[in-house]
């Protein structure tokens, strides 16, 4: 996973939440704000906490905007509501009817950005189900103002989207991994990782993750 936010370290209660849940893994170690997890396939991964989302649903006003500013109608989503959904930062959830659908949206950055200031959102997350019963989705990241008009990868996007697939009936109420791959449409295919957390059925938070590489230290002789 990359991402360019910063978030906290898992505490004791976020890694106590998903106790267990998390498959196998050897020595977790602290790195940065993360958590590395040697897993037992050589493949070392992050995961980094986030709180509980908030998911919205947009009035048929809002929801009208953005299916205009992405060129689409409503027989282009499936049948649920397009949403503003937040761990740190506010998107908007478009749920597109397919993969290909979603990977031939060329939306202006000039409306992304006007839209997202009326409906109070960071960027547009539309997102298509890929295998719901492997819980993969796919979704692309267009944000207000970045400087750039796609992200391949958006790690707060990703878990904001793991809280309103779960409000949509898209995910069981459980820990096992949402899989959100984002960037295909720009050649730079990337995956992200969620787990939900749960006490008591209520859902208290996430962890968002990904694989990571090792960076060989060079160290220059004088």
């Amino acid at each position: 996973m990359r991402s360019r936010d910063h978030r906290r370290a898992l505490g004791p209660r976020d890694q106590g939440a998903l106790a267990g849940r998390a498959g196998p893994h050897r020595d977790p170690q602290r790195i940065g704000d993360g958590l590395c997890r040697s897993l037992d396939s050589g493949e070392p991964s992050v995961e980094i906490s986030q709180p509980v989302g908030k998911v919205v649903d947009l009035s048929r006003a809002e929801e009208e905007d953005v299916l205009s500013t992405l060129k689409l109608s409503r027989r282009d989503l499936l049948d649920m509501p397009v949403q503003n959904a937040v761990t740190s930062r506010v998107k908007t959830l478009i749920p597109i009817k397919g993969v290909r659908e979603l990977n031939e949206l060329v939306p202006d950055p000039a409306q992304i950005e006007a839209c997202c200031g009326r409906i109070g959102s960071t960027g547009l997350y539309p997102y298509a189900i890929e295998h719901q019963g492997e819980r993969r989705f796919e979704a692309r990241q267009f944000p207000k103002s970045s400087g750039y008009p796609e992200d391949a990868a958006t790690g707060i996007a990703a878990a904001a989207l793991a809280f309103g697939l779960l409000k949509n009936g898209l995910v069981e109420r459980n820990s096992a991994r949402i899989t959100i791959m984002q960037g295909r449409a720009m050649g730079s295919l990337s995956e992200i990782r969620v787990r939900l957390g749960f006490a008591d059925s209520r859902p208290v938070g996430c962890l968002l993750g990904g694989s990571v590489t090792r960076a060989e230290q060079h160290v220059s002789q004088p």
